[in-house]
């Protein structure tokens, strides 16, 4: 999966989770309501982390519909496609679940200036 952003703009990267259980083996939308925390992993070790920067996830605004949004074009991140892991917590897993089974892409873009 590739996500695209652009640095310096209120651009924003929408997730929805699912997730199976040996009893409900199909993808289900996860009600992200009891969320305490997220994490974006970037390969190479950098944080985003949402205890530091609430105001880049926001998965309240649509819990129910399992949609996270993050806004990352206002963050100091380098420009370029990076491989990135999310991880979910709440009041169950307090050391946090890293999310699905493969990490994705995010392509922050250098918007172009306005002429």
């Amino acid at each position: 999966m590739l996500e695209i952003t652009f640095r310096d703009r209120d651009n924003s990267i929408s997730l929805r989770l699912r997730a199976s259980t040996v009893n409900e083996p199909i993808l289900q939308i996860v009600d992200l309501s009891d969320i305490t925390r997220m994490l974006l992993i970037r390969d190479d070790g950098f944080v985003v982390d949402s205890a530091k920067t609430p105001n880049i996830f926001d998965w309240l605004t649509l819990a129910t519909d399992g949609i996270v949004n993050i806004q990352l074009g206002h963050l100091n991140l380098k420009v370029g496609k990076d491989k990135w892991r999310l991880v979910v917590f709440d009041a169950t897993n307090t050391n946090g679940i890293t999310w699905g089974n493969e990490s994705f892409y995010i392509d922050l873009k250098q918007e172009y200036a306005d002429n």
